[in-house]
């Protein structure tokens, strides 16, 4: 039973990694003025950019100027993953 329920699981993953492919180029973030979606996909590129060293410097340099010019916790979590990134790059 458990096996069964992992292959659904890893289905249904699948699934949702295709769709978010899709979708991510079709974002406009750079005019939303939420301050979350701002804030999530500032965490998201941060993940992205530590496994892959060349989106790195472009996105440390996006987190800094989030981490000055953003809210509240836009400038908290900027702080966190500009740490983290730095640490990836040593």
């Amino acid at each position: 039973m458990q096996k069964v329920e992992l292959r659904i699981q890893l289905k249904h993953l699948y699934k949702v990694r295709w769709h978010v492919a899709q979708m991510l180029p079709r974002l406009q973030l750079s005019s939303d003025e939420s301050r979350i979606v701002k804030t999530f996909s500032m965490q998201a590129l941060a993940e992205l950019a530590e496994d892959d060293a060349s989106l790195r410097a472009r996105v440390v340099a996006l987190g800094e100027d989030l981490s000055k010019t953003g809210g509240p916790a836009m400038r908290t979590r900027g702080r966190k993953l500009l740490d983290r990134l730095n640490e990836a790059n040593q």
